[in-house]
């Protein structure tokens, strides 16, 4: 089966699965042990972990905090009771769109509007009473646009926050945190080929957010509840991965998509390719000729793994939101998947897998008549 929903999660690397199995074996302390060396071998693999995320996005390790993913670094930021009024996009990642519909009654939301590349208008903030905090994504994780965050600190008033879901971002681009300027950013390990459950909350001032967990000093009192040594471990080395190879993966990523996308447009009269712009590599989002597209998913289900919309919203049938946004017709979001490739994968396996998506939209549209 060929992996192509890279967006959504992508496969451990060895080397980072690697790091961590004595982490489940042999070195089971608690960092929070400081009485014997279990607890000071833990407490070490977790601080070397803490540099090497820091590394990649160019901080200071003190200004990383670790949390379960990007979730709950995101709740983290948006639930903080001093910000009352927010300025977020209409093209959030649900872990900041559904935290925002949770708090209407409480906080003042005013959202941008993308452009049809996927792009949020900025400029809006122009004509926006100042807000507490902006919080808009670097890189979206449906479409794979990167938005202009260093715009949006050019436009900013004084005493406004900045917080950027940089989930998607990670180990796809280069990020220089203190470039960008903003105050609060989260990440998760999955997206880079780390494990699950285990993510970053960057803080520009260590003191800027009130505890979000409270019952223990963990994380300088900002996060408390035992850390999970081998995923940190594991975020570690996947960040020091990212680093040293970031631009041998992106060639690969970039030129992945390429034949890819070169075999569908051959394969498959009438599809369309939607340019959003500027994306991340190996981000490709397409409406396909088809007459049903759940009947498609299934012919494919054993054969390419790829998406309708994000993970977190598949479950919903409705047309995703994120495409009607950037003006995409009810037809043509219904109708659109959304590939992304990683570093594992091959040409030959490009070729394949647009075969077998050709195939599926040949028999799909012979079964069904409109």
């Amino acid at each position: 089966m060929i992996y192509l929903d890279h967006h959504a999660t992508t496969p451990i690397d060895p080397r980072v699965l690697e790091v961590m199995l004595p982490y489940l074996k042999e070195h089971y302390g608690n960092p929070a042990s400081r009485t014997h060396k279990y607890g000071w071998n833990a407490e070490e693999a977790v601080e070397d972990a803490r540099e090497h995320v820091a590394k990649l996005i160019s901080c200071s390790p003190h200004q990383i905090v670790f949390t379960s993913g990007a979730t709950e670094s995101n709740n983290t930021i948006l639930k903080q009771n001093s910000f009352k009024s927010i300025i977020t996009s209409t093209i959030e990642h649900s872990s900041v769109s559904m935290v925002c519909k949770y708090l209407e009654n409480h906080k003042h939301f005013a959202f941008l509007k993308p452009d049809k590349r996927g792009i949020c208008n900025i400029e809006e903030l122009k004509n926006l009473p100042k807000p507490d905090l902006i919080s808009v994504m670097l890189v979206n994780n449906e479409i794979g646009t990167i938005q202009p965050i260093s715009k949006i600190n050019e436009l900013r008033e004084e005493g406004t926050l900045i917080h950027s879901d940089m989930a998607q971002a990670l180990g796809k681009i280069s990020i220089e945190i203190e470039k960008l300027n903003v105050d609060f950013a989260a990440f998760s390990a999955h997206k880079i080929y780390g494990p699950k459950g285990i993510g970053a909350l960057y803080l520009k001032e260590s003191d800027s957010i009130e505890p979000f967990m409270h019952g223990g000093a963990q994380e300088s009192g900002r996060r408390a509840g035992t850390l999970n040594v081998p995923a940190i471990v594991g975020f570690g080395k996947a960040c020091n991965i990212a680093k040293d190879e970031l631009d041998q993966a992106l060639f690969k990523t970039v030129m992945a998509r390429e034949v890819l996308l070169e075999e569908l447009v051959k394969l498959i009269p009438g599809m369309k390719y939607h340019n959003f712009y500027p994306q991340v590599p190996g981000s490709l989002h397409i409406s396909l000729p088809c007459n049903d597209m759940t009947m498609l998913l299934g012919i494919l289900s054993n054969k390419v793994a790829l998406s309708l919309t994000s993970a977190c919203m598949s479950i919903n049938s409705t047309p995703s939101g994120v495409l009607k946004e950037v003006l995409l017709s009810d037809e043509e979001a219904k109708k659109s998947i959304r590939l992304c490739t990683g570093r594992f994968n091959t040409f030959e396996e490009m070729r394949e897998a647009a075969q077998n998506i050709a195939e599926a939209v040949k028999i799909v549209n012979a079964e069904v008549k409109i």
